[in-house]
């Protein structure tokens, strides 16, 4: 497990830039699909023909990363944010370029519980913008990386929360025989608002969505925790899940004796799960890996959770 979340962590994402994920996606998933496609804005559409009630899981595949918007005369680089970054969150972090590349460091002259994202710079290791300008350009798109290691039975590290998702429905998809007509959205530029997810359940127009995502265990209005199973979202900001879609996916993870968790959400939430409120009503749900410390350089998922998460898929799309 460890060694493809990894492999699939380690591939380019950034929100408007995910062509080396979904590259990847398309290789991997074409080989237990009927057809797996790129739609026009980037979203990767893969499709397990059926003849019964169509399915769709919709997975968001961006990450937040930067933009290079100025270099100084020292050579330390200045960036804006793509996505939701904090600067306490991404202080120290290396960054990389769409090839792979460790460009340089994150840093700030201020204390950690002081700085805002202006107070950050990438050192590249060298003291004139002449320098620095051979290295790096304005306008180019980094992202953050990090290493991946597991503790007892826990995987650590950067991303997990936006690639984990794709691992378990990667995995899922695998093995699952269904007469529905089952299609699976990878949807891009999510972190931005409801972008790829909208025009991906437009394109497909779905019966039923689930969306698959992560849950924030340090959300204080929820009790979600490690190692209890996914969490099925029953409410957030954008969306109050249907009784009886929410009680035919808890009948069919308990009778198959899967481990799950209920959430609710007071406020945020994901975007999108507005796919309800698209065409004539699409009835729709969401189903999240728990995640630890979500959006810093060390995210946690438990293993188990994992496995959980991806005999619910199973269960849900039969």
């Amino acid at each position: 497990m460890i060694n493809r979340i990894n492999e699939i962590n380690s591939k380019f994402s950034v929100a408007g830039y995910e062509k080396t994920l979904a590259d990847y996606i398309v290789r991997e998933a074409s080989v237990y699909c009927d057809e797996c496609y790129v739609d026009n804005i980037g979203n990767i559409i893969c499709h397990k023909k059926g003849r019964g009630e169509k399915l769709l899981v919709n997975v968001p595949i961006s990450c937040d990363g930067i933009f290079v918007t100025y270099i100084e005369d020292n050579g330390n680089v200045r960036f804006h944010a793509i996505g939701t970054l904090e600067a306490q969150d991404i202080c120290g972090a290396k960054v990389k370029d769409e090839n792979g590349k460790i460009k340089g460091v994150i840093l700030s002259d201020k204390k950690s519980d002081e700085i805002s994202l202006d107070d950050l710079y990438i050192d590249l290791g060298v003291y004139k913008k002449e320098d620095a300008e051979k290295e790096i350009k304005i306008g180019d798109v980094l992202e953050i990386t990090g290493d991946i290691l597991e503790i007892s039975g826990n995987i650590y590290g950067p991303k997990l929360s936006k690639t984990t998702p794709v691992y378990a429905v990667m995995e899922a998809i695998k093995e699952i025989k269904s007469e529905k007509d089952i299609y699976i959205s990878f949807s891009v530029m999510d972190n931005l608002g409801f972008k790829g997810a909208k025009t991906s359940a437009n394109l497909i127009s779905p019966d039923i969505c689930y969306t698959v995502f992560f849950a924030d265990t340090a959300n204080k209005t929820t009790e979600i925790k490690l190692s209890k199973g996914p969490a099925i979202r029953i409410k957030d900001s954008h969306i109050i899940v249907s009784k009886s879609l929410r009680d035919s996916i808890i009948k069919k993870i308990s009778q198959n004796d899967i481990k799950y968790q209920l959430e609710i959400i007071s406020k945020n939430g994901l975007t999108n799960n507005e796919i309800m409120y698209l065409e004539n009503g699409i009835l729709t749900a969401n189903i999240n890996i728990p995640v630890k410390s979500a959006g810093t350089l060390n995210e946690v998922i438990c293993k188990a959770d994992v496995d959980a998460l991806i005999k619910s898929l199973k269960v849900m799309l039969v």
